[in-house]
């Protein structure tokens, strides 16, 4: 389990199984929304810049918005896919991902 904050939420998302990433309200503790990804969360990490958080799973980086749960973007890292130790890292509007092989540098869409 991997997690970050954002403004007044705690992002966290779980591995493996079942491959859900939380927002969780940092004062109450309760769950504000929980988006479910199939599979795998890299178990890395995830980040946050800009209220989204930018996370790899199964060969896809995703940015997901930080206060609803939306997903913003997602964008198909082809065959080599994502470390699963590599944290997404962004800087202005491209986020980062190492892969087997490879960096991959994503300008944000939408």
């Amino acid at each position: 389990m991997s997690g970050d904050v954002v403004r007044d939420v705690v992002c966290a998302g779980v591995g493996r199984n079942p491959g859900i990433l939380y927002g969780v309200d940092a004062a109450t503790g309760r769950q504000r929304w929980k988006s479910a990804f199939g599979s795998g969360i890299a178990s890395a990490g995830l980040s946050v810049a800009g209220g989204l958080v930018h996370l790899g799973v199964d060969g896809r980086l995703f940015a997901v918005d930080a206060g609803s749960g939306h997903r913003r973007w997602k964008s198909d890292l082809g065959k080599g896919g994502v470390n699963s130790r590599s944290v997404p890292a962004v800087s202005g509007s491209v986020a980062y991902i190492g892969g087997y092989g490879a960096v991959y540098a994503v300008a944000a869409k939408g």
